[in-house]
């Protein structure tokens, strides 16, 4: 096991450059560990071939994201439960006392097994109901229990695979968690590496609120927290999986005026033949993805790529090989394109998609290809209900398709009445319509989708419920966070300095443009942009802009919204 030996950042959380990111068939992602993950997509495939669908609810967190719940906790912005899970009053206790109420229920930053991208926190999807909000308790995974049928399937299966559960029985520690999954290559040989003095200078470095009290028990945190866990069999551990060599593939979406795009239809002669896909191919050794892409579509189509914007990239396993998708935005080119490999091509729309089936890996781009390339965002707060009423109206008739409700400022009353004749007006159009507010669970039947803000995001450890989810973004952390519960799209911002943020200077497109790099989920960029502004914003990468103010500008043009 020594061959999996983490770092003192790595063990700590304070590095994440032991894990990747990985995806699964529903289109939700995770971070692991590679062989980890590896061993736990292998599991995945056994328990689908009995009905058991085996989903990922949490996996890698980092420091930082474990800081966030801990100082939500201890700001009283998150309940605090006793161990029979009844709230406590956080007025009535010293700092103390409030360290030992906060890790009745979550981990000390630093020493969560979360860090070593060895742990899963796992389900049955296919036990869950739609309308159904998964909880994390035991009485979910008991007998009578939701998944039931994943516990006992698990009991027999999981040590095959290299997994056992750290909190099976109370030690006085942690709670037992029967849906805490560990792999013991990787976590092992980190419990015996994470000793009190490391622990002790990650807390030192950081500025957690309670930090006296934590260090002043913190030999009682680690003996408690850590170490009273449950550990694999005596047994020799199972051998690691070969790590699967990631197959780099550059893959285009080519799109025209009128917002459809390309898609090729599988030879017989190749894996999965019949299924449609995205035209481009494998980056040969020594080449760029968008190299590759461009020398793939001349000799798959016969033409010459004029503009190729990087977009999505994605990850996906399948039986032959762990392939890196890297999308490419093409919206210009040269020629006529022809099935010179293909055995058809189509030009197709994703609301209107009449060829199947997609290629898996390709499918969950359809999505994002519905998401229209602009934003507007209301401020009737600061305009006036009937002043945004009537802006939101003209710009809809200009062809905005995409509309963030944001009026958490607006009293109760005027705030449900704005929403509801916005949702009017923009389901009149068909439009992609969002609410950001203190409802981040309006429920699968509810008209809007949900727009969480970052301190909602960081808290979530699962999808919220809706068609339509996003997330405000300032951070890679922030993003990945929203890549790993499969959110739609992410704000990142500000890109410009705005009136909003005086003194503050924007992230610029360069900075935007390293900060999205390999995300599979489409980001639009917002502060201080407006129409003019998406061509450049998808030159470094962002699918598209949302505006504030210039998104309510009367405009003059017959339609100024384009879709992919």
């Amino acid at each position: 096991m020594s061959d999996y030996a983490l770092d003192p950042l790595a063990l700590t959380g304070r590095s994440d450059q032991h894990v990747q990111a990985f995806s699964l068939p529903d289109g939700s992602t995770f971070r692991a560990h590679p062989d980890a993950a590896q061993a736990f997509l292998a599991m995945r495939d056994a328990a689908l071939a009995t009905g058991i669908d085996l989903a990922v609810s949490s996996a890698f967190r980092s420091f930082d994201d474990q800081a966030l719940i801990w100082q939500r906790k201890w700001q009283g912005e998150r309940v605090l439960l006793d161990a029979d899970c009844q709230p406590i009053d956080p007025a009535c206790l010293d700092d103390a006392g409030r360290v030992a109420a906060i890790l009745e229920w979550s981990a000390l930053p630093g020493a969560s097994r979360h860090h070593w991208g060895s742990e899963f926190d796992v389900f049955d999807r296919a036990a869950k109901p739609a309308d159904y909000t998964l909880q994390l308790i035991p009485a979910e995974y008991a007998a009578e229990g939701l998944f039931a049928g994943l516990t006992t399937w698990l009991d027999a299966n999981m040590a095959r695979f290299g997994f056992f559960r750290p909190y099976d029985l109370e030690r006085g520690g942690v709670h037992p968690e029967p849906w805490h999954l560990s792999w013991a290559p990787v976590s092992v040989p980190a419990l015996a590496a994470l000793h009190p003095a490391l622990l002790r200078a990650a807390i030192e470095a950081s500025t957690l609120a309670g930090r006296p009290a934590i260090l002043a028990r913190l030999d009682d945190i680690h003996a408690c927290q850590v170490c009273r866990v449950g550990l694999p069999d005596a047994s020799p551990a199972p051998a690691a999986p070969a790590p699967r060599k990631i197959v780099h593939v550059a893959a285009a979406v080519i799109t025209r005026p009128d917002g459809s795009f390309l898609l090729g239809q599988r030879a017989p002669d190749t894996f999965y033949p019949g299924y449609w896909e995205f035209p481009g191919g494998k980056v040969e050794p020594g080449e760029t993805p968008r190299a590759a892409l461009m020398r793939e579509l001349h000799e798959e189509l016969g033409i010459l790529v004029d503009t190729a914007w990087p977009w999505l990239t994605r990850q996906h396993e399948y039986e032959h090989a762990h392939v890196s998708l890297h999308f490419f935005d093409v919206p210009q080119w040269q020629g006529v394109p022809n099935a010179h490999v293909h055995s058809a091509l189509r030009w197709q729309r994703a609301d209107a998609l009449d060829v199947g089936p997609m290629l898996p890996a390709n499918g969950p781009i359809l999505k994002a290809l519905r998401l229209p390339r602009q934003m507007g965002v209301t401020h009737a707060w600061q305009i006036g209900v009937e002043v945004q009423l009537d802006a939101l109206e003209t710009a809809l008739a200009n062809g905005l398709r995409f509309v963030q409700i944001r009026e958490s400022v607006l009293p109760e009353e005027p705030r449900q009445t704005f929403i509801r004749e916005a949702l009017a007006r923009c389901a009149n159009v068909g439009a992609v319509v969002v609410i950001n507010g203190p409802e981040i669970h309006t429920g699968s039947g509810s008209p809007a989708g949900i727009h969480l803000t970052s301190t909602q995001l960081m808290a979530c450890t699962q999808r919220p419920e809706a068609e339509w989810v996003g997330a405000s973004c300032h951070s890679r952390t922030e993003l990945e966070q929203a890549a790993a519960l499969g959110l739609d799209y992410a704000l990142l911002g500000h890109i410009h300095a705005t009136a909003s943020h005086p003194g503050q200077t924007g992230l610029g497109w360069k900075t935007a443009a390293g900060r999205i790099a390999h995300l599979p989920l489409p980001v639009l960029g917002i502060g201080g942009l407006g129409p003019e502004d998406e061509t450049q914003a998808r030159e470094h990468g962002l699918h598209g802009v949302a505006m504030i103010r210039k998104a309510w500008v009367p405009r003059h043009h017959p339609r100024i919204i384009r879709m992919p």
